[in-house]
């Protein structure tokens, strides 16, 4: 996806997404939080973002490589409030069968399976409601 800047606030404004391409321009301590649009750092910012922004939720069984899943908070946990999204993951494969195969950075999961991975993820984090969203940007 391009990225998506505002007019005036670049990437930092409400509809943003991106980040900078010269972080070297601010001060060391500035830099990692100010050189990306929080729709780029953070699950529920770019969830929320590609929604608005042409994208749409599809059922785990139109999944393809390319969406993203999300781990919306389910359930009691401390931090995270009840609907939010925190984690996002990149489909990369759906076998025939229908199993969701998934790439992340965190723990650098490479090609995981959704539906094998997702009970220690509950254990671990608590109660999730899993949306897949397929990202069609509208603003190119």
């Amino acid at each position: 996806m391009r990225p998506k800047s505002d007019w005036l606030l670049g990437i930092h404004g409400d509809n943003a997404w991106g980040r900078s391409d010269d972080p070297s321009l601010l001060p060391d301590s500035w830099a990692a939080s100010l050189s990306y649009s929080r729709t780029w750092a953070y699950a529920d910012g770019l969830q929320g973002f590609l929604l608005n922004n042409g994208g749409k939720e599809v059922p785990p069984s139109q999944a393809q490589p390319g969406d993203i899943i999300f781990y919306d908070q389910d359930g009691p946990r401390d931090g995270v409030q009840h609907g939010e999204a925190h984690h996002a993951a990149v489909i990369t494969s759906v076998t025939p069968d229908g199993d969701i195969k998934y790439t992340q950075h965190n723990a650098d999961y490479k090609n995981v399976s959704l539906d094998g991975h997702l009970p220690s993820f509950v254990e671990s984090k608590g109660a999730q409601r899993i949306r897949i969203v397929r990202p069609m940007p509208n603003w190119y």
